[in-house]
């Protein structure tokens, strides 16, 4: 019982002892001031850092001692001086009196707006953030197949039985690309973090065309070129040359529509499809093709694809020909007579998940969506595998307070939120999986090494 009695009396020593040291670490300190030698720089190119303990009122705080977390949330291969900044932290000492520099300090990778933030390790509450502006710069990096571009689809001398194909290529990730069709149409995207993205090619001509690929710095200027990659139309395509549907616009639900196709003559087979309802149009003259579909029952705003076929199997598909819109009353404000009409919004994938640790939580943030007003966190079951909600933050931001059971990290995933009309719409695809620490690991071995020190002592002077 005594042993119990000192053991317990000896963790709460250290709980207070630890309490007071990190209480006199952060006495006054509100949060932290950065000056950067420069506001906009070169990818490569090295600034200075100033960080400073200020208070409230920006005095600062000379007898700050705390530990800091320095790091670039954007730019995640940033360098910093390992000597000075071990793990992306420092440790204030008293000859710093509340203010360090860290000169020819710190180099970015990725061009773009950058942001350096420093957190209070103790207290996370405390903080501070600033950005740079990162410019391209071609001398600051060695050059390498990875940091080329080469469009893998499709292959050159392809030949294609539609006016459109996706085009995909590998490069550096997260740079600015540029896709151009027969050196007039261009197409903007954006690499990815494995360097790969794809855009769809539309309207490509019904003869020889060439496709290629530019990746750009931030001021638009051309780092890289692909090589011309030679693609063909087939001619023998069968083609729609116009449609014409009655009623258009606004209809009611399930109202009938008349639906008349201009296209190549004795095909195969046409056919309308509207929310996955197909109807076959019927050759009435030569090359006009005729059918009646019906207007789905909810309230929605609907394509009507026309997919043509020949007699040796070309098919020729043409996607959104026309559009119609289902009226349908809104339940909420049915008596004012108002209309409620759904845009099929789709929201985009979460991206860029950045994971920081801190002592007794972990931050996750992401890059906010556009039109979503909050945000699903899921978490993995470990029993079933499934992806279950845990909850609803408005901000691209959730923290995970890490738990004092056991060591463990699990898998969290986020979608985006918003709404189309009075509907809750969720993006389709979760975010990527990130592990994050739910429990604790250094102080947790700290303690239990007090305990077990405290016990071996005290048996030992029994002992004696």
């Amino acid at each position: 019982m005594k042993i119990k009695s000192i053991v317990l009396w000896s963790f709460a020593i250290f709980l207070m002892v630890w309490n007071t040291v990190i209480a006199a670490n952060t006495t006054n300190i509100d949060h932290f001031v950065l000056e950067a030698s420069k506001t906009s720089i070169k990818t490569g190119e090295a600034l200075d850092l100033t960080v400073k303990a200020v208070d409230k009122d920006n005095n600062i705080v000379k007898n700050y001692l705390g530990s800091v977390l320095i790091f670039s949330e954007s730019d995640t291969n940033a360098e910093f001086p390992w000597t000075a900044i071990k793990d992306n932290t420092y440790k204030f000492t008293a000859a710093d009196a509340g203010t360090v520099k860290f000169e020819n300090a710190i180099k970015f990778s990725v061009s773009w707006k950058q942001d350096i933030s420093v957190y209070d390790s103790e207290n996370d509450s405390i903080l501070w953030k600033t950005e740079i502006t990162v410019w391209w710069s071609s001398t600051s990096q060695t050059t390498s197949s990875t940091e080329e571009i080469k469009i893998t689809n499709p292959e050159t001398w392809t030949t294609l039985w539609t006016d459109s194909v996706k085009v995909s290529w590998t490069t550096s990730k997260n740079h600015k690309v540029k896709v151009s069709l027969n050196w007039t149409k261009t197409f903007d995207a954006t690499s990815d973090d494995s360097g790969n993205f794809e855009v769809q090619v539309t309207d490509i001509p019904s003869w020889d065309s060439v496709l290629k690929a530019s990746v750009f710095d931030a001021d638009w200027k051309t780092i890289w070129e692909s090589t011309e990659v030679k693609i063909a139309i087939e001619s023998a395509l069968p083609k729609m040359t116009a449609i014409s549907i009655n009623p258009e616009g606004e209809v009611d639900a399930g109202t009938t529509i008349s639906v008349e196709v201009l296209a190549t003559s004795w095909l195969k087979e046409v056919s309308a499809l509207i929310d996955d309802q197909v109807t076959k149009l019927v050759e009435k003259e030569d090359g006009k093709y005729t059918g009646e579909i019906t207007a789905p029952t909810e309230a929605w705003i609907y394509n009507i694809d026309i997919n043509l076929t020949d007699e040796l199997w070309h098919k020729a598909e043409n996607k959104s020909a026309k559009s119609i819109t289902v009226k349908a009353m809104n339940t909420a404000t049915a008596e004012s007579g108002a209309l409620s009409v759904w845009t099929g919004m789709i929201l985009d994938k979460v991206n860029w998940l950045k994971l920081v640790k801190m002592k007794t939580k972990s931050i996750l943030t992401w890059d906010a969506v556009k039109n979503a007003e909050s945000y699903n966190i899921y978490k993995k079951d470990e029993t079933s595998g499934e992806m279950k909600l845990i909850t609803n933050v408005k901000e691209p931001r959730y923290e995970v307070n890490i738990t004092w059971d056991q060591i463990k990290y699990e898998d969290f995933a986020v979608k985006a939120v918003g709404k189309d009309g009075d509907k809750t719409i969720e993006s389709p695809e979760y975010s990527d999986m990130t592990k994050v620490q739910t429990g604790p690991a250094e102080i947790a071995l700290a303690i239990l090494a007090l305990i077990w020190a405290w016990a071996f002592l005290y048996y030992r002077r029994r002992q004696a």
